[in-house]
């Protein structure tokens, strides 16, 4: 409706916006030229991409429910030699079971946290905030008929 169509015109007409479009082209050219990024500027590039908040209070709210007792049974089966991975995976897996019930009860969450975790180091807010990003992005369907398994598959 026309709310919506206001609202868009203001996000476009947002200095902030625009900064982050010119950047994500910026940056999309480089990979279509390179393939990739340098591994350095890795972690900057999908932080800007991705639009990360780098909620550090929200991520703390979701630490401080403790451990979510559905994610700790799916933790079982996912075994690592890495003491300190195996910490942060499991922080970084009770903070999505706690955001979101669905994700709890759901088989392969340490297998799709696993790479960000990894991927972001000591930084468990990120990855979570990029799992939490792609779940709202690209699969917000996937739990629309929980716990039933979803339509379109």
């Amino acid at each position: 409706g026309v709310s919506s169509v206001k609202k868009r015109q203001e996000v476009d007409t947002d200095p902030a916006y625009s900064d982050w479009r010119r950047r994500k082209e910026r940056l999309l050219a480089f990979l279509d030229i390179h393939d990739n990024f340098p591994e350095r500027f890795r972690e900057q590039v999908y932080r800007q991409l991705l639009r990360l908040p780098r909620n550090q209070q929200a991520f703390n709210t979701l630490v401080n429910m403790g451990l979510h007792p559905l994610a700790t049974s799916q933790l079982q089966a996912y075994m690592l030699s890495d003491s300190r991975l195996r910490h942060r995976l499991s922080r970084v897996v009770h903070v999505l079971a706690n955001w979101c019930e669905a994700l709890a009860c759901s088989s392969f969450l340490p297998s799709f946290a696993f790479p960000w975790v990894k991927f972001y180091g000591r930084d468990d807010c990120l990855a979570a905030e990029t799992c939490i990003m792609f779940f709202l992005n690209w699969a917000h369907n996937w739990f629309q008929f929980w716990p039933s398994p979803p339509v379109h598959l």
